[in-house]
C-alpha cells in the first residue's frame, strides 16, 4: 500500500513539472481566428496559472501562419508578439518557416495560430504553455505585441496591453522628438550639467532661421543670471553687461571718454557726451535768404546765389509777353492751332454753332438716326414713326408705336427721362400689352395710386378703339403712367 501511494505521489510531482501542449494540422487558410480549432487554426486557452508559451511550426508547407491572442474569450483577437530564443530582441507576429518561438501573454488568455494566407501542404502547429519565460517577462504586457511606429521609434505602453510608439525616434545619430518636452515639475530639472554640458543651442522659427548660442570660445564655466525685468542682467568676468533701460550716449566698458581720447573737431565734457563743433576746421551750416544753394563745401557750408536767366534752360519760361511778373499767363501765342486731342479746336478761326475738330461744318454723312443737317452747323432732330404692326421694341430716349392688331411691345429697363407711347391704329380695337421689364422694374397703375409687380408685371389695355398710353421713366426701377385713353391694368 505504501509503495502504491509513493508511486502516485511521484506521478503527480512529475506531472506538475511538465508543460502542457496542444497541436493541430493546418491545411487551409482563413481571414480570422475561429471559436475553436479547425484545419485553418489552432485555438488554445491558457490556464490562469500559466503565463508563458512556445509556438512551434513543423511540416512541409507554404503560406503564412499568424500569431494572435484574446482576453475576452475570442470576441476580439489581437496580434501576439513572439521571439526566437536566439534573438529575444526581435519581435514577430507571424512566420513563413518552421521554428519555435517564445511568448509571454498572461494566464487566462487565448492563443490562436492562424493560417492567414493561401496555403499548400500541411503544417503541424503546437502550443506548449508553462510559466513565463524569464528572457521576456513583463515585455509583452497583456498578451505581448509587436513594436509600434517606425524603425527607431522608442516604445511605450499603448494602454491596451501592447506596445505603442513614443514621440521619440533614435536613428543611431540623433534622437528626434515630435512633441514638446517638459519637466515633470516646473524648474525642478536642468538640461545638461557642468561636467556634461550640451553643445551649441539653436533656437528658431523655421529651418535655417535660427539663433545659435555658440560656446566654442569658452575656457571655463560661465553663467548669465536673468533677473527681474526691472533689473540689470548680471554677468561674471569677460562678459558684457546689458542695462535694464535703453542706454544713451556712447557705451564703453569703463569710465567715460576723455578729451585725450578724442581728436580733430570733436570735444567731450567727460560724461559720455561728445560734441562735434567743426567740420574740416570750419563751423558747418548756414542759410540762404531769397536765394538758392548753388553748392555745399567740404565743411557743410552752403554757397548762396540769386537766380538769373543763365541759371535756367529753354524748358523754363521767362516773364515777358505771355507771363507777367506775378507769374500769371495773360495771353497765348501759339505757332499753330492747338489739336483737339490736346484740348484745342484744331483751328485758329473763331467757331460758331457746333464745335468740331476742323473748320468745316457737319455733313449729313456724319449724322445718323432721327437728325439731319443743312450743312451750315445746324442739326434738326425729329423721331421717325415706325410702321404699324403686331410687335415692337421701345428704344432710344423716346419712341411711338402704333398697333395694327393685337400687339406686344418690349420695354427696356427704365431710366429717368425716357418717354414711350403706344396706341391702336385707326378703328383698331385690340389689346395692347407692354412686356414685363425684369430687373425689379414696374409700371404705375392708371389711377396713379400704386405700382404693379416688380420684374414680372405687365401693363395691358382693355382692347377698345382709341386705347393709348404714354409712360415716363422716373428712375432705374419705375415707369410713371403719364397719360392714356381706355382702360389699362398694371399687373
Amino acid at each position: 500500500m505504501k509503495k502504491l501511494c509513493l508511486a502516485a505521489l511521484l506521478f503527480l510531482l512529475m506531472a506538475a513539472g511538465q508543460a502542457f501542449a496542444a497541436s493541430a494540422v493546418l491545411t487551409t487558410n482563413a481571414s480570422s481566428c475561429p471559436a475553436s480549432t479547425n484545419t485553418s487554426a489552432l485555438v488554445v486557452y491558457l490556464p490562469q496559472d500559466k503565463g508563458g508559451a512556445t509556438l512551434t511550426i513543423s511540416g512541409t508547407w507554404t503560406g503564412t501562419i499568424s500569431f494572435y491572442w484574446t482576453g475576452d474569450g475570442g470576441t476580439t483577437w489581437r496580434a501576439l508578439g513572439a521571439w526566437l530564443s536566439s534573438t529575444p530582441g526581435t519581435i514577430v507576429t507571424s512566420a513563413t518557416t518552421d521554428n519555435t518561438w517564445q511568448t509571454n501573454p498572461s494566464g487566462g488568455v487565448g492563443i490562436c495560430m492562424l493560417s492567414s494566407a493561401s496555403m499548400t501542404g500541411s503544417a503541424t502547429v503546437t502550443v506548449n504553455y508553462s510559466a513565463p519565460s524569464a528572457a521576456r517577462i513583463g515585455s509583452g504586457g497583456g498578451g505581448g505585441g509587436s513594436p509600434g511606429g517606425s524603425s527607431g521609434d522608442l516604445q511605450t505602453n499603448n494602454g491596451s496591453g501592447s506596445f505603442g510608439a513614443a514621440a521619440l525616434n533614435d536613428n543611431g545619430t540623433t534622437i528626434t522628438a515630435t512633441e514638446s518636452i517638459t519637466p515633470a515639475v516646473a524648474a525642478a530639472k536642468n538640461l545638461g550639467t557642468a561636467p556634461l554640458p550640451f553643445g551649441d543651442l539653436f533656437l528658431g522659427n523655421a529651418a535655417n532661421q535660427s539663433f545659435d548660442f555658440t560656446v566654442s570660445a569658452l575656457t571655463t564655466n560661465r553663467h548669465v543670471a536673468v533677473q527681474d525685468a526691472a533689473s540689470t542682467i548680471t554677468t561674471t568676468a569677460q562678459e558684457g553687461q546689458i542695462p535694464s533701460s535703453a542706454p544713451t550716449g556712447i557705451l564703453r566698458g569703463g569710465s567715460p571718454f576723455t578729451g585725450a581720447e578724442l581728436s580733430g573737431d570733436a570735444t567731450t565734457s567727460g560724461s559720455n557726451a561728445v560734441s562735434v563743433v567743426k567740420v574740416n576746421g570750419n563751423t558747418p551750416g548756414g542759410t540762404c535768404t531769397n536765394q538758392f544753394t548753388r553748392s555745399i563745401d567740404s565743411s557743410g557750408r552752403p554757397t548762396c546765389a540769386t537766380v538769373v536767366s543763365t541759371d535756367t534752360d529753354s524748358s523754363i519760361a521767362h516773364t515777358g509777353v505771355d507771363i507777367n511778373t506775378s507769374y500769371q499767363i495773360t495771353t497765348t501765342h501759339l505757332s499753330a492751332a492747338l489739336p483737339v486731342n490736346q484740348g484745342g479746336t484744331g483751328t485758329t478761326s473763331t467757331l460758331t454753332g457746333l464745335m468740331r475738330g476742323n473748320a468745316s461744318a457737319m455733313t449729313a454723312a456724319e449724322i445718323s438716326g432721327d437728325c439731319t443737317t443743312s450743312g451750315s452747323n445746324a442739326i434738326t432732330c425729329k423721331p421717325t414713326l415706325p410702321a404699324a404692326g403686331s410687335s415692337g421694341t421701345f428704344s432710344g430716349s423716346s419712341y411711338i408705336f402704333v398697333c395694327s392688331t393685337t400687339c406686344t411691345i418690349t420695354v427696356p429697363v427704365p431710366a429717368a427721362g425716357l418717354q414711350y407711347c403706344a396706341m391702336n391704329g385707326d378703328n383698331v380695337s385690340t389689346v395692347i400689352t407692354l412686356s414685363a421689364i425684369g430687373s425689379s422694374a414696374r409700371y404705375e397703375n392708371q389711377a396713379r395710386t400704386a405700382y404693379g409687380t416688380a420684374g414680372t408685371g405687365t401693363l395691358v389695355s382693355g382692347g377698345a378703339v382709341k386705347d393709348s398710353v404714354c409712360i415716363l421713366g422716373l428712375d432705374s426701377t419705375h415707369y410713371l403712367f403719364a397719360s392714356g385713353n381706355g382702360t389699362w391694368t398694371a399687373n
